[in-house]
């Protein structure tokens, strides 16, 4: 029997389970467990729930021990991998990205040789990570934070910017010494240069145009004054652009090395990063969890439901959400009113026929506090059949 005969999209909305798959998506770290805890269905295959609950109680446990898994960088950049395994370019802000979740594989590699060795089910989660942070410290090493490609990232290009920068010192010079000039500064608006694009203009009055030889890039809103190029500059801008087109050209080389590197640790990176969502969804049920105080049930195949002392917890949420301050908090909660249900014993009462789903069956040894009994973790789906009260 599959979860879709168990429990239909309308019995899902009568349970309003979207709104505890909001909940839980609201404790994760990233759009990748934001995704898959939206995507949570019910389940009623008792194995897979078992090994999930084991998962969320491991991880309980590490988080107890201080040990919360490092998604910092961790980006959903699966679809910027594709293309650079086919061969598209990326540009250095996406590379920018895939750096960062490159480092964050790093950083998991390293979680998980911190992690308790009992901690044996995450452990094995985590084992196909593999460090990818020198792919990382590659592309750091060749763009900075600002999406910037520096010098360092090719020789060539540390040549043709040096260039550049000889050659911006001798239009500046050639622009210093028309405006030391006397006879060329009277027929200025003002004093100084300016500039239009990548140029370097004078601002010459309209009437003494002819005195200055040159290009004309822009015109005032007045129309009185006329913003020129000199001629002796314009000769320097042309070879200017002829350097701007080869640090173009050096520039994309430089990213298509890198996208290079990105596609040819495509396959771990992407094993990788779907590991890393799958853990962010298991940290999340386990924050939920240790927040709302809840304990992982007892599964049996034998038809039976027996909920001790549970608490609703979209109440709870609501009572947390208009309280104010811890005193209101422990106020509220007293009217999330727990409650008892046996649903072997309800049908037996109401000469309903047994079944063999799995169900939740809480022993008392595993509850000492008695606002904590029957609570579920977020892996267990409630069920169609069960009776509130």
């Amino acid at each position: 029997m599959n979860a879709t005969e168990l429990m239909d999209a309308h019995t899902l909305e009568l349970l309003e389970f979207g709104k505890v798959r909001d909940l839980l998506a609201g404790y994760s770290a990233c759009s990748l467990g934001k995704e898959l805890a939206r995507q949570v269905e019910p389940s009623a295959d008792a194995d897979w729930i078992r090994s999930e609950l084991a998962l969320v109680t491991e991880m309980t446990e590490a988080l107890g021990q201080g040990q919360s898994p490092p998604f910092g960088g961790l980006h959903d950049v699966r679809l910027l991998v594709r293309r650079a395994a086919i061969g598209s370019m990326l540009t250095a802000e996406q590379l920018l990205e895939v750096a960062d979740t490159l480092n964050c594989t790093g950083n998991m590699y390293r979680y998980r040789m911190r992690l308790d060795g009992r901690l044996q089910r995450l452990i094995e989660l985590l084992a196909p990570i593999e460090d990818l942070g020198a792919v990382a410290k590659t592309i750091s090493g060749c763009i900075d934070g600002r999406g910037h490609v520096l010098d360092m990232a090719s020789r060539e290009l540390a040549q043709v910017r040096q260039r550049l920068t000889d050659l911006d010192e001798r239009v500046q010079e050639q622009i210093r010494r028309l405006l030391r000039d006397p006879e060329l500064r009277k027929i200025l608006r003002y004093p100084n240069a300016t500039v239009s694009g990548d140029h370097y203009v004078l601002p010459v009055a309209v009437n003494h145009r002819q005195k200055v030889p040159g290009v004309v890039h822009r015109t005032s809103s007045t129309g009185e004054t006329l913003f020129v190029e000199p001629a002796a500059v314009a000769k320097l801008s042309a070879e200017r652009a002829v350097l701007k087109g080869e640090e173009e050209r050096e520039i994309r080389r430089v990213l298509r090395r890198l996208t290079a590197e990105v596609a040819r640790v495509a396959r771990p990176l992407t094993f990788a990063i779907d590991i890393m969502a799958r853990l962010d969804l298991i940290t999340a049920k386990a924050r939920y969890s240790l927040d709302y105080n809840m304990y992982a049930p007892e599964i049996n195949t034998k038809g039976r439901l027996w909920l001790r002392q549970a608490r609703h917890p979209l109440l709870e949420y609501l009572f947390r959400s208009e309280a104010s301050g811890r005193a209101d908090r422990r106020a509220a909660r007293l009217h999330v009113q727990p409650a008892d249900h046996h649903r072997a014993e309800h049908r037996r009462q109401n000469g309903l026929p047994q079944d063999d789903r799995p169900a939740l069956c809480h022993g008392s040894r595993r509850h000492a506090h008695p606002r904590r009994r029957g609570q579920q973790h977020p892996a267990v789906a409630p069920r169609p059949r069960r009776h509130r009260r």
